[in-house]
């Protein structure tokens, strides 16, 4: 199984250490993904839920999954615009991380079909699959984030969760209320249509760094 960048398990104590939730990061989950995959997840998916987050890593700040749309609905205009207004620290352009991007985005025009309807197809072999969505907070409108996730939600997928990004810490250079100002409309606007979904934010994973530190606790 090629998916994702590895395979977490969410721990519980009862009695004995079991694990409540098999799940990864979905990056490139259907370019990875064969059949075999699909019969090794159906015999975990017998004892435990399988999640994945999707989609997955950086692919969310560059994604508008559609039915209508190849691939994860990537535009080379707007990772364009994305990479000039969101400027590292001294005011210049991610070129490294654009142009991965780009190339990125170059083979996801060329998909054969919509990675939404592929991850609708998945969660219909697989019982107890579950997704949790990660958002385009970044870019991504109130209207497009609900669109793909009504979608998921409206064909049976199991959402468990949503997510506002992708290690948005960085991308905003750790101004919280910029981040702020992008995830609220977009969480209040899902919070009306699926009051009972919960909605998470990004925390920065190093404890023990400053700029991680100000950032989970503004």
């Amino acid at each position: 199984m090629k998916f994702g960048i590895g395979i977490i398990m969410v721990m519980f104590i009862a009695g004995t250490m079991q694990a409540q939730v098999i799940g990864g990061n979905g990056e490139g989950f259907s370019a990875n993904f064969s059949e075999f995959d699909i019969t090794a997840l159906q015999q975990l998916a017998e004892e435990h839920p399988i999640a994945i987050r999707w989609p997955g890593g950086g692919d969310s700040k560059v994604a508008f999954p559609a039915i209508n749309k190849p691939g994860l609905g990537m535009n080379i205009d707007s990772i364009n615009k994305l990479y000039d207004d969101f400027r590292d620290g001294q005011g210049l352009i991610k070129v490294e991380a654009l142009e991965k991007d780009l190339k990125k985005a170059e083979k996801d025009i060329l998909a054969e079909e919509s990675e939404l309807m592929h991850l609708i197809r998945t969660s219909r072999v697989i019982p107890n699959f579950q997704v949790s969505y990660a958002l385009n907070v970044l870019q991504g409108t109130p209207e497009t984030n609900l669109l793909a996730l009504q979608t998921l939600i409206d064909s049976g997928v199991h959402v468990i969760a949503v997510v506002a990004g992708n290690e948005t810490f960085a991308s905003y250079n750790y101004d919280w209320e910029r981040y702020k100002k992008d995830f609220e409309p977009i969480l209040k606007a899902i919070q009306k249509k699926y009051p009972d979904l919960p909605r998470l934010l990004c925390i920065a994973q190093d404890i023990d760094r400053k700029t991680h530190i100000k950032w989970n606790t503004q």
